[in-house]
């Protein structure tokens, strides 16, 4: 929490003093929506679907700072497994896995002058993980899996091409995400507890805006 309040208070200084060191930008605000695809390599996801809201300012011409609502699905493959559980009878077992983000990133674009604007940025997101609970059986013995998330903290980075009007922008992108989790896994039956640790995360981004 005190990293990413930092970081809030690190893009208002720079707003507020940038305001003295450039020339205003037309239309410095924007408002967007955007959705993504993101995989990692299984444990403990696979494909992960997202969306969600921005606000920007623009500080400069180059520069931009954003704060982000995100909300991210997808399957915790194979829970099970990390209990000690070899393979599952009949059809895989996966849990549901739901992420609510808060973000803020820092953005430079090139080319500002012209309407495709090749952009870079670096970013973190705090949120929280609600993981579901999974019954099933392997290895012939039954499970019953209370899995508890919590707070996650999400550094990323990415490069992304925007094509910028007077009042509104599309962009492309590509980010890598590392999730540092602290998920824990409670098999009631048995009574082993275990921990699931950080994963990283790739894929790419589509996203829409007006500004004024």
């Amino acid at each position: 929490m005190r990293i990413f309040t930092m970081a809030l208070l690190s893009m208002a200084f720079i707003v507020v003093a940038s305001e003295n060191l450039h020339a205003a930008v037309p239309a410095p605000w924007s408002i967007g929506y955007r959705v993504e695809l993101l995989t990692a390599n299984g444990d403990p996801a696979n494909d992960m679907m997202g969306s969600g809201a921005f606000l920007r300012y623009a500080i400069n011409a180059r520069d931009q700072a954003e704060i982000a609502f995100e909300y991210v699905e997808y399957d915790f493959e194979s829970p099970q497994r990390a209990l000690g559980y070899a393979r599952t009878s009949g059809a895989n077992v996966e849990g549901r896995t739901r992420l609510n983000l808060m973000s803020a990133k820092l953005e430079r674009a090139w080319r500002p002058a012209q309407v495709l604007r090749p952009f870079a940025f670096l970013g973190l997101s705090l949120g929280y993980a609600k993981l579901d609970d999974v019954v099933g059986e392997a290895d012939g013995q039954s499970f019953d899996i209370d899995a508890e998330g919590g707070v996650e903290s999400v550094p990323a980075g990415g490069v992304g091409l925007r094509c910028q009007q007077a009042r509104w922008m599309v962009e492309i992108g590509v980010k890598i995400e590392r999730h540092l989790a602290d998920w824990t896994l409670d098999d009631h039956r048995t009574g082993r507890v275990v921990e699931v640790g950080d994963y990283t995360a790739w894929g790419a981004w589509l996203g829409a805006a007006v500004r004024f």
